[in-house]
C-alpha cells in the first residue's frame, strides 16, 4: 500500500492479451498487477504471491474462473472478482 514501502499485489487472470494487461491506474494507486494467462497459471500465482484482489476471467485455459475461484476460496481471506461475458452466467453459478 501507499506510504508502507511496499505495493499490494492485484492478480489478473484473462486468456485475451487485449484485456489482460495491468492498467497504469491501478499501480499508481499503490498496487502492482501480476497476469496469468490460464487457471493453472492463476492458482500458482495466488498461492506464490498471496494477492490482495483476484480478478478472474470466468473461461480460461486449464481451470476455468469458477475453479479457479472454489479451490482459492477454500483458505478464505482473497477477495475474488470474477468477471462473466455476460450477467446471466454470474447468477446461474454463483454459490
Amino acid at each position: 500500500m501507499e506510504g508502507t514501502g511496499h505495493s499490494a499485489a492485484v492478480l489478473i487472470a484473462e486468456d485475451d492479451p487485449k484485456t489482460g494487461a495491468g492498467s497504469p491506474p491501478t499501480r499508481t494507486r499503490g498496487y502492482h498487477t501480476r497476469t496469468s494467462h490460464d487457471g493453472r497459471e492463476a492458482l500458482d500465482v495466488a498461492r506464490a504471491e498471496a494477492p490482495a484482489l483476484v480478478v478472474l476471467d470466468h473461461l480460461l485455459f486449464g481451470a476455468d474462473g469458477w475453479v479457479v475461484s472454489r479451490t482459492l476460496c477454500r483458505d478464505p481471506g482473497v477477495p475474488i472478482l470474477i468477471l462473466p461475458d455476460r450477467p446471466e452466467e454470474l447468477a446461474a453459478r454463483a454459490d
